[in-house]
Formats: C-alpha cells, sequence, structure tokens
C-alpha cells in the first residue's frame, strides 16, 4: 500500500510540473459497489455479498504525454447506501448502512479522433480510495404500540472494528467525448483486502457510468 501511494504521488508530480497543458474535466456519476466476503474454516469457505448503490462527483486533469496518449489525474467523492426492511409479527426493522468515500484515479488513456469534434478514448490505471466513514442505522417499530421501539448506529471504523478504511483497486473503461461533453463507463476491481482477520477477506468491486464537461 506504501508503494502505491508513492506511485500517486509521483503522479501528482507530474500532473503539476504539465498542468499548464492539461485539460480540466468535471464528471457526475452512478456507482453501485458490492462488496464480497470470504470466510475461511478449515478447507470450506463461505462466500456473501452486500450490494449497494453510489454515486460520485468530482474532478479530473488530462495530461497529454504524447500525440493522443494521455495521463488523467483525479479526485472524487463517492456516497454509497443501502436499505434493508424486514418485518416479523408486528415489528419492522429498517437497516441503512451509508459510506463516504475519496477515490483518487491515475489513468493512462489513449484516444481515436472519430472527427474534429468526436474522439473515444480507453483507459486503464490504479485507484486509491480511503474511506471517511461508514455506519449501519438498525431502527425497530412496533405497530402494536405504534412507538419507535430502538435506534441503533454502529461506526464501520470505530474502536475494536476489523474495516479498513484504505482500498487500491484496478479501473478499466472507455469514454466518448463529443465537443465539451463525455459520456463514460467502466469497472473498477478492488486488490486489497478490506478485513483484517486472517480467516476473513473482503473486497469490492463494481461497474460505474457517469457524464462530464471538459473546461
Amino acid at each position: 500500500m506504501k508503494k502505491s501511494i508513492k506511485l500517486m504521488a509521483v503522479a501528482v508530480l507530474v500532473l503539476v510540473c504539465g498542468k499548464a497543458n492539461a485539460q480540466l474535466g468535471i464528471n457526475v456519476g452512478y456507482a453501485p459497489e458490492t462488496l464480497t466476503t470470504n470466510i475461511t474454516s478449515g478447507n470450506t469457505t463461505n462466500s456473501s455479498s452486500k450490494d449497494m448503490n453510489g454515486f460520485f462527483a468530482g474532478v479530473n486533469y488530462n495530461l497529454p504525454l504524447s500525440g493522443n496518449l494521455c495521463l488523467s489525474l483525479g479526485a472524487q467523492g463517492r456516497f454509497n447506501v443501502r436499505t434493508n426492511e424486514e418485518t416479523l409479527l408486528t415489528v419492522t426493522a429498517k437497516t441503512t448502512e451509508t459510506q463516504m468515500l475519496v477515490d483518487i484515479p491515475v489513468l493512462v488513456n489513449y484516444g481515436l479522433n472519430l472527427n474534429p469534434v468526436a474522439m473515444l478514448s480507453f483507459y486503464a490505471g490504479p485507484m486509491l480510495t480511503y474511506a471517511l466513514s461508514g455506519n449501519t442505522n438498525v431502527t425497530t417499530h412496533s405497530s402494536a404500540t405504534n412507538l419507535l421501539d430502538s435506534n441503533t448506529d454502529v461506526n464501520w471504523y470505530g474502536d475494536n472494528t476489523n474495516n479498513e478504511r484504505m482500498n487500491l483497486s484496478g479501473v478499466v473503461g472507455v469514454a466518448l467525448d463529443y465537443a465539451s461533453f463525455r459520456l463514460f463507463g467502466g469497472y473498477r476491481f478492488g486488490l486489497t483486502d478490506l478485513d483484517n482477520r486472517d480467516n476473513i477477506s473482503t473486497t469490492a468491486a463494481g461497474v460505474f457510468v457517469g457524464l462530464g464537461i471538459t473546461l
């Protein structure tokens, strides 16, 4: 992970040195995420997954390297959310999970000119993610008494938790630019274990789609 952070720092330095030629982009989009957990006991491994809706907004600089080959460095905020509601007899339990993250993607991209105002680009590279917060809220309500019975919060990254804040992912995707507008999409896959226990591993992955403008 330290090596990954150093690589990110080198990319920042390259960007700063060449920012006069960089193209600024502003992006928003939808990025659902699946958390897959594997629990190993002896020779047996049990898997489970959890799907979360995700939304992001951010900026990126695209720095020309050679011809249509560029390096894009960005920063974006991402919000994940998942809700589930179950009812047993007269008691309803609602679970809401939320997570706030910051992503720093460093992507090499190559563009193919379709016409004077349109370009199709392919990109790939690493993305460093830091989780600012994560929380599970559980409320229970009894229709028999018409009262709120309980409201409990669990901090994902509090004391004595096993969740890791830092994640490194690989990213691949494609973008279509037309004049100052951009439509893009891709897939990200986690490369690090988000659970620090020896017999349990959790990874994050998901597709993403977005819209952007270039300035």
